[in-house]
């Protein structure tokens, strides 16, 4: 009878108890964890044992260490009960809260999968931290809003008299139903990056940020649109002729006809268009970031799929061409000519396109964002084949 495999799958694996006369009866032992806790004596048994790791983060940690997995949100307060020596893994957002100096003596370390949000009086105690993700250091003193925060009409009458406001990326004051004048009278202000105001309010307002802020000024008489867009009647419905796109915009196949009532438009991002519409939009009175001329669709669409396979048949079966779009993996198979493929086929955003080598320039001309463009890797693990003569192990925590 052949040996098992061992397959662990944890949050923290703490290998420091490892025994190697019960682990050498495995033939191989796989170890997935997002950290891997060793000491000079285990790291010497694992080097003699047929182990193979995926993990994120290795410590090598001596004496006693109590391990702690949060997957989710989690806060350090001044009054967290810790046990001492405590390895804390977040697998989400963790706070630290002002005047939590004490329960962060209890830890001995702090890996965060996520983001970190502390003030800047906690900032000398994060020396235990290890982080895979964001940080956002919250100045002292300040109410956290939205790292994206935009004011609207009611936020006058909830701020407090001198407040101090952090938005860790930007504050809009683009709705013009804001009272900006009673808002400047409760002698607010605002920490964060970037400002965005509309310019018939910027004078009033601009008192309310620090002299360096990124400062974005919307023309007066624009419409603010803060997110991508397409421009089409149902954008001119909601939004009016005179638009500030804060993003990018796209002209779909019938763009021309909501192009021709643009009375004003700025795109701060990219503008996505065919080729004969680029002339009618240098015509109109537009300011923009750059141009992308699409390469245009062919034919029949196949969408959203996990995978696609084509052949000669198919294509041949779509004599206005084939257009892939969102597919995990294409397959063009071998006896699909070069020549079908230049004319008929036009693939985007694919993770992985498989096809023989004499196909693979052909297809890099007709496609866009596929990640790979090749012949298919090799088979699996032989260990992932063997699952089922596995001793396999799930735990948030695991002592080896």
């Amino acid at each position: 009878m052949s040996k098992k495999n061992l397959i662990i799958n944890c949050d923290i694996c703490d290998a420091r108890r490892a025994d190697e006369e019960s682990l050498s009866g495995y033939e191989r032992i796989l170890v997935n964890a997002d950290l891997l806790l060793v000491d000079k004596k285990s790291k010497a048994i694992l080097n003699r044992l047929p182990v193979t790791y995926n993990t994120d983060r290795t410590l090598e940690m001596e004496g006693e260490v109590n391990p702690m997995v949060i997957n989710g949100n989690y806060a350090i307060t001044e009054d967290s009960a810790l046990p001492d020596n405590t390895l804390l893994v977040v697998n989400g957002t963790l706070r630290i809260h002002p005047h939590a100096e004490e329960s962060m003596k209890k830890i001995r370390q702090i890996c965060v999968n996520g983001t970190v949000k502390y003030p800047e009086s906690m900032a000398a105690s994060l020396g235990c931290l290890l982080l895979n993700g964001g940080s956002c250091r919250i100045p002292d003193g300040c109410l956290e809003l939205d790292d994206v925060f935009s004011i609207d009409a009611y936020f006058p009458l909830r701020a407090k008299n001198g407040a101090q406001y952090y938005a860790k990326n930007k504050v809009l004051l683009t709705d013009p139903e804001v009272d900006v004048l009673s808002l400047a009278q409760k002698k607010i202000h605002f920490k964060t990056e970037h400002f965005v105001c509309r310019q018939e309010m910027l004078e009033t307002a601009i008192g309310m940020f620090d002299e360096n802020v990124r400062l974005q000024v919307v023309p007066a008489g624009y419409a603010y649109v803060g997110q991508d867009a397409v421009l089409d009647s149902a954008l001119l419905q909601k939004y009016g002729t005179r638009l500030y796109i804060d993003g990018n915009l796209t002209l779909p196949q019938d763009g021309q006809i909501a192009l021709s009532r643009i009375e004003k438009l700025t795109v701060v991002g990219k503008v996505h268009l065919s080729a004969d519409q680029k002339d009618a939009f240098l015509a109109a009175d537009v300011q923009y970031g750059d141009i992308v001329v699409e390469t245009p669709e062919k034919g029949k669409k196949i969408e959203n799929k996990s995978s696609v396979t084509v052949d000669q048949a198919l294509l041949d079966a779509c004599p206005g061409g084939l257009s892939i779009h969102n597919a995990m993996t294409v397959t063009v198979k071998e006896d699909v000519r070069a020549e079908s493929i230049l004319d008929l086929l036009s693939i985007k955003n694919c993770a992985q396109l498989i096809c023989a080598p004499a196909q693979r320039s052909a297809l890099e001309l007709v496609s866009q964002n596929v990640a790979h463009i090749g012949e298919r890797g090799g088979n699996a693990p032989d260990m992932i084949k063997d699952l089922l003569q596995s001793n396999l192990i799930n735990a948030d925590c695991y002592v080896l």
